[in-house]
């Protein structure tokens, strides 16, 4: 029994051994041709396991690189909203220059002016927004001109940075005017719609197209001898005591307008 059991345990280091030597000799002798066959065997799937995850190894670089991409695209839609902004501000000043140019020197009246923009006109078509408002001065029945100096009306509302302005042709506008080349007053109307009527003119007065009508001094609502327009049409009714005549508006620019400063209506002293 005792030589049965030393038999098995010299078989068992007998096998061990002859294990040892089997993976030595294998090694010494053939490992490199092994090892070429499981390389063989192996690469296909290596290839295929690389290409698709090789770029895990850059993952990280991407996504700085991203983030950095991302950065500089909000920079420069920044920058190019702030170019937009600074070209339409200047757009603006040079429209503000050229409507200045256009009147250089027009002031026989040593009238102050403040130009401001017309930014919108309202749901009343004689009615506009302008960007001037309580911070710039502005105040209720400031008289404003248009473009060369021509009466285009008056404030009427005052907000803190903006302000309404109706024009002389609103509804219940009404000022006393003369004709070119006369003393006497005659009454202007506003019918709204940008239109203009001499109402209630004696029969007698001659009144011709193409004459112009200027604000009379026996008026306080604006400045004497500003230009408002011209006749463009005359009316007579013989069922009427007095005739009228259509006036034609020179306000044509509707994009800046003078707000004179240095003169309040009479009611406003």
């Amino acid at each position: 029994m005792k030589t049965q059991t030393v038999f098995l345990n010299f078989k068992k280091v007998f096998s061990i051994f002859l294990f040892f030597l089997i993976l030595f000799s294998i090694n010494f002798f053939w490992g490199d041709k092994i090892k070429n066959f499981v390389f063989k065997i192996l690469s296909p799937f290596q290839s295929v396991f690389w290409q698709k995850f090789y770029f895990l190894s850059f993952l990280p670089q991407k996504i700085a690189q991203i983030k950095n991409l991302e950065k500089e695209n909000q920079n420069l839609k920044k920058e190019n909203l702030e170019l937009k902004s600074t070209i339409e501000k200047l757009k603006e000043e040079k429209k503000e220059c050229d409507f200045l140019k256009s009147d250089f020197g027009e002031n026989s009246q040593n009238l102050e002016y403040l130009v401001a923009k017309v930014v919108t006109k309202t749901s009343d078509s004689d009615t506009f927004l302008i960007n001037k408002g309580k911070d710039d001065g502005i105040f209720e029945g400031q008289v404003a001109l248009g473009k060369g100096k021509v009466l285009f009306g008056k404030i009427e509302k005052v907000y803190q940075n903006f302000s309404k302005l109706k024009l002389i042709s609103s509804k219940d506008l009404k000022v006393l005017v003369r004709k070119e080349g006369s003393e006497k007053d005659l009454l202007l109307e506003g019918k709204g719609n940008l239109e203009l009527i001499l109402n209630f003119v004696p029969k007698e007065t001659n009144l011709e197209v193409g004459q112009k009508i200027f604000t009379s001094p026996s008026q306080t609502q604006f400045p004497a001898q500003i230009l408002i327009g011209e006749i463009k049409e005359v009316i007579k009714k013989e069922t009427l005591p007095y005739q009228q005549a259509k006036v034609k508006p020179y306000f044509l620019s509707f994009d800046f307008v003078y707000l004179i400063k240095n003169f309040k209506p009479w009611e406003e002293k």
